[in-house]
């Protein structure tokens, strides 16, 4: 009866914040994207082949391509997604970028016959970033996640129960950059938040940095990131993941990235939400 009353409730809520979003949405488009489009100082450039932010590199659930190997056990992270941009322009004098974005997580342990133990979806429905300035860029967007037991075979062999894990929340972000590196912070506000029911604690924190630390000849690069992320839900407990690696920069915008990592704190898996962790491990991504 509790779980009923309880996804009840969650369905009301989540008609609420549609329409409060319809409302969002049909004042921006009626309102006020016709007086910026009045202040349009250059033409919309559709799929421009650079980003205006790229992701974070101590994120662990940035989106994109990558593979790691976690030290003292079979386990390996495997990611595929990325971030698209659609449009870029400016507005009143300011670059701004509109983009889209997704990625699929996944964490495999080959010691287990069925090896795939959990995925995680994400999705950026929208993302806007708009430079403040030389070196200030400000992000919001509308995302999704969720995330499953692998087909849930793990479940059945490790006893365990799988959960209704998703998140539908906004997003915003500052972010400064500097001659070889950048820091950022920022929230997450899920507006509707589901572990088996309904969650009253919407707050995610995040901040950190990533850059350049010397560079080589011919080309490539070592940086580092660090990653700092605090969750409500887990009465702010933190998660935190710092890489150092090499960049190998391409005249297109693509990198390779060789990478060690080391994560602490929570799992970041919805599946695994309270339990803590500790890795490191060895990867490759590719920046797209």
């Amino acid at each position: 009866m509790r779980y009923t009353q309880g996804r009840r409730w969650f369905w009301q809520a989540q008609r609420k914040q549609t329409r409060r979003l319809s409302l969002v949405i049909t004042t921006l488009t009626f309102f006020v994207l016709p007086r910026l489009h009045a202040q349009v100082e250059s033409s919309p450039h559709f799929f421009p082949s650079n980003q205006l932010l790229k992701s974070f590199v101590g994120d662990g659930m940035a989106h994109r391509f990558g593979a790691a190997k976690l030290f003292g056990n079979r386990q390996f992270r495997g990611s595929i997604g990325s971030t698209i941009p659609v449009i870029s322009s400016d507005y009143l004098g300011l670059p701004a970028q509109a983009s889209i974005g997704a990625s699929v997580h996944a964490q495999l342990d080959l010691s287990q016959s069925i090896s795939l133990i959990s995925t995680e979806f994400i999705v950026d429905f929208f993302l806007l970033d708009a430079q403040l300035g030389g070196n200030t860029v400000v992000r919001v967007g509308v995302s999704h996640t969720s995330h499953h037991l692998g087909d849930n075979a793990f479940a059945r062999i490790q006893g365990s129960k799988p959960l209704d894990y998703s998140r539908d929340y906004l997003q915003m972000f500052l972010v400064r950059s500097y001659v070889h590196v950048r820091f950022y912070a920022g929230t997450q506000y899920a507006y509707n938040f589901v572990i088996d029911t309904p969650v009253r604690k919407p707050w995610w924190l995040q901040a950190g940095f990533d850059g350049e630390v010397f560079s080589f000849q011919p080309g490539f690069k070592v940086y580092a990131g660090y990653d700092i992320k605090f969750r409500q839900e887990s009465h702010f407990a933190s998660t935190q993941r710092f890489e150092l690696g090499l960049l190998w920069p391409s005249d297109n915008g693509r990198s390779l990235r060789l990478s060690l990592a080391h994560q602490a704190g929570l799992d970041e898996r919805g599946q695994f939400f309270s339990d803590h962790v500790q890795w490191n491990s060895v990867g490759l991504a590719i920046g797209l």
